[in-house]
């Protein structure tokens, strides 16, 4: 077989030619993360549909590691990467499910 052919692999059911990178390939590229933390005042959280609205809309977004709502507090404690998304992105998130938001 020639240098730059692989035998193929099997392993059980599974079959797959390995592929190697050569040593002038270029190393890929590596995204910095910029992980911050906020806490944001939303006055108008009372309930469980409150929390699992705002969590839900806010988890959901690009770049937003983990929302967490405080009914009692009437807070929304967010980390997110801060090279993918931004505060104003969170604010928005939370407005658009009716409720006003500081901080």
């Amino acid at each position: 077989m020639p240098d730059n052919q692989r035998a193929p692999v099997s392993i059980g059911a599974l079959s797959f030619v390995p592929v190697f990178a050569r040593n002038n390939s270029p190393a890929p590229a590596v995204h910095s993360c910029e992980m911050k933390q906020v806490l944001l005042q939303a006055p108008e959280i009372h309930c469980d549909h409150c929390k699992m609205s705002i969590e839900g809309a806010v988890g959901a977004l690009n770049g937003v590691s983990s929302v967490e709502v405080a009914i009692a507090d009437a807070t929304v404690d967010v980390t997110y990467d801060d090279n993918t998304t931004d505060l104003e992105v969170i604010k928005h998130a939370i407005e658009e499910q009716g409720y006003a938001v500081f901080g």
